[in-house]
């Protein structure tokens, strides 16, 4: 089960060229920023395409809230978005996985057919989002995203400001009040007066249901479980810091990846990044080292440039700093920048701060 992203930008054929100009860019810069941080999360990183749309594919559905929030606050102040959201399976997987016009498949035509839907309301509401689950909580969750609109349909301009500086801020009252030079009741009535609290239960509660529907799929005796369940699961045990329980998912993911894909297909190299990054956090660099090494040699038929192979090259150059490998961490490290730089250019924005990890050597 594959979480398929789908959206566009509202309106931008009636965009001014200027205007148009500066959504791409912000746009770019947050997909950027996103496919960086979010990177162990994603099988296949944001991409704009004609202009105005985009898509992506998470193996970790319950991040895609917060992924999806941090792309309409950046682009909010330029052009609202509609957004679409599915969970479901993919079938087509060409040359370069990371990248999203690679792939093709059920869930990526329902969330297409679902921004088309999206269209046709010719709503004006800021925030414009489908999440398909496939499954019968679907009145449900159509329930909670209901309310979302409904709670945020009335907000001021300076209400949405308010609260989206209060997330930006980790919900630091204290500094918001600072930063925005307003006093600390002020802070409190814009939030009340937004109805926050219920809006933040709004999204927690669509990101937790997310994690208990793959707990309970993990937990079934369906002996065809897709290898994307326990991976979900291995990424939230990582976020809540059982490293132990995320290794062994992880590794389960692994098995079963292997088992339908065979030993060296290119589907097991996101498998192998996600728990090359788990393995670093255990400190059990050796392994990762190990592991990182397959995943370069797995997807070396295929362009160096691509996501996927930046980010195993990152973290085997992160696993051989840590093992005191100076030399062969500065030549991999090395390599992963020049890779990155040909690619897309000195002055853009790149996936992964090579310099950073080059300067503690």
């Amino acid at each position: 089960m594959y979480c398929v992203i789908v959206g566009d930008m509202i309106n931008s054929r009636e965009m001014t060229q200027q205007d148009r100009s500066i959504a791409g860019i912000t746009a770019t810069d947050v997909f950027s920023d996103v496919n960086s941080r979010f990177r162990m999360y994603l099988l296949s990183g944001f991409e704009l395409s004609g202009g105005d749309s985009f898509e992506a594919v998470l193996t970790a559905p319950y991040k895609v809230f917060e992924i999806l929030q941090t792309i309409i606050k950046a682009l909010y102040p330029v052009c609202k978005v509609r957004i679409s959201i599915v969970l479901g399976e993919l079938y087509t997987f060409g040359e370069g996985l990371n990248t999203v016009h690679s792939i093709d498949g059920p869930a990526f035509h329902k969330a297409s057919d679902n921004i088309l839907k999206q269209k046709k309301n010719n709503s004006n509401h800021w925030l414009q989002l489908t999440v398909d689950t496939g499954n019968d909580a679907q009145p449900l969750v159509d329930a909670v995203i209901t309310m979302l609109s409904v709670i945020s349909e009335g907000w001021t301009d300076r209400q949405r400001q308010i609260v989206f500086q209060y997330e930006l801020l980790n919900h630091d009252m204290k500094e918001l009040s600072v930063a925005d030079r307003i006093s600390l009741n002020a802070v409190r009535k814009h939030l009340k007066a937004a109805n926050y609290e219920a809006y933040r239960l709004c999204w927690s509660s669509l990101a937790a249901y997310f994690i208990n529907m793959n707990t309970r799929i993990s937990k079934s005796l369906d002996s065809n479980l897709s290898y994307t369940i326990p991976l979900a699961m291995a990424c939230h045990e990582y976020d809540i810091g059982d490293l132990i329980s995320a290794k062994t998912s992880a590794q389960e993911a692994l098995r079963i990846a292997t088992e339908e894909y065979g030993n060296n297909n290119y589907m097991l190299s996101h498998i192998l990044n996600v728990l090359g990054e788990i393995l670093l956090k255990k400190e059990e660099y050796s392994e990762a080292e190990q592991l990182l090494h397959n995943s370069i040699s797995i997807q070396a038929d295929y362009p160096q440039s691509n996501d996927s192979n930046l980010y195993t090259i990152y973290l085997l150059g992160k696993a051989q700093l840590l093992l005191g490998k100076i030399e062969n961490a500065r030549s991999t490290l090395a390599r992963g920048k020049n890779i990155e730089v040909t690619a897309r250019g000195v002055k853009s924005t790149h996936l992964f701060d090579w310099d950073l990890l080059l300067s503690l050597m």
